[in-house]
């Protein structure tokens, strides 16, 4: 069995303009590039010419639903679209109040309340091959479809965006893998916008270094937001019971040294597309893949124990008596940062070593 399948984060209308963000307006690009009236027509000629049976968007601004169960659904024009490649929309499966709080939250941040997320299409014969399951997950939604010798998880992700949190970033990759390991037997795939490369200098890239069974598909730059600067943050992972038969980046010189968005290119990031081929024997749900074990070198060991000792040494005083609510706040504050600090190590072997001192 083949899959095609893409990946497109489409830069929500919603997060272009923002005031008070000077990144949002995008100072390289000429306005009408911008307007989403021209960018939508050519994210619609790219999906379509795509031929994907499996595609995963990111940044999908969601219109008004008609009711309070459904406060927010995917746009008609995208609901159009799959019905014209014969491809099933698969929304986030949020409650209608998690629906509320994240409008309310980009009214906050982007001063209008509507609601972006991720959306995923898959094509009607994979629907029907099997059981069709979705699943929520922080920061991802998964669908688990076709027969059982050949079931497949998807995880369609996009990942914390701050640039200094790749320890966040690193903790949701962890939970969504995790997520993705429950349920019925199916080789995984976690697909979309990691917000960050996965070279050997990120957290995320150290992270996955330290696992084992599965494979990071090489795509070179997929983000072109300022002029001579693409870098690589949109990333297809897959098991090793998976083989790429075929990967590939629209990313073109223009994009790469004038930025994104541009006349011919309607977002940000460039489409991604992966074709890949079922090699391998289902895994195990219960099976997690095997960690990379390495020894620590000596001087592992030492920066591993001064960065835990520097840590420690931020950790707020024990109160005699029970802690007051400021305590309190100091106490778990330290706690998220102990738990960020064990997330973003490279490999169980580190783990053990932090325990041990």
């Amino acid at each position: 069995m083949e899959l095609g399948l893409l990946s497109y984060n489409l830069l929500a209308p919603l997060f272009v303009g923002v005031p008070g963000q000077p990144y949002s307006f995008f100072d390289h690009v000429q306005p009408e590039h911008l307007d989403w009236g021209r960018r939508r027509p050519l994210i619609e000629d790219r999906l379509r010419s795509s031929r994907a049976d499996l595609i995963c968007l990111q940044e999908v601004e969601y219109e008004a639903g008609a009711g309070d169960q459904s406060p927010w659904v995917p746009p008609r024009w995208l609901a159009h679209l799959a019905g014209e490649l014969d491809l099933q929309v698969v929304a986030e499966p949020l409650s209608p109040g998690d629906w509320r709080r994240r409008a309310g939250r980009n009214e906050r941040k982007a001063g209008r309340a509507a609601s972006t997320g991720l959306v995923t299409l898959v094509a009607q014969r994979h629907v029907e091959a099997g059981p069709f399951e979705v699943i929520g997950a922080s920061r991802a939604v998964l669908v688990r479809f076709g027969p059982p010798e050949a079931r497949i998880t998807l995880a369609n992700v996009h990942l914390e965006g701050h640039p200094d949190k790749g320890a966040e970033r690193v903790r949701q990759l962890r939970g969504i893998i995790d997520r993705a390991r429950r349920g019925q037997p199916s080789h995984r795939l976690v697909v979309g916008d990691w917000n960050t490369p996965a070279t050997p200098d990120t957290r995320v890239g150290r992270w996955l270094a330290g696992q084992a069974g599965s494979t990071l598909v090489p795509l070179g730059p997929t983000y072109g937001g300022a002029p001579g600067h693409p870098r690589s943050t949109d990333h297809v992972l897959h098991e090793r019971s998976l083989s790429v038969v075929e990967a590939q980046v629209v990313l073109t010189r223009e994009d790469a040294e004038r930025g994104m968005p541009n006349a011919s290119s309607p977002s940000d990031h460039a489409p991604v597309f992966v074709r890949l081929r079922v090699t391998g024997a289902v895994r195990p749900s219960d099976e997690a893949p095997p960690s990379v074990e390495s020894s620590l070198s000596e001087e592992e060991a030492r920066a591993l124990a001064s960065a835990w000792a520097a840590l420690l040494s931020e950790a707020p005083e024990q109160p005699a008596g029970p802690p007051s609510e400021e305590g309190l706040a100091a106490l778990r504050t330290f706690k998220a940062k102990k738990q960020a600090f064990l997330a973003g190590l490279p490999s169980e072997a580190h783990r053990r070593h932090v325990k041990k001192l």
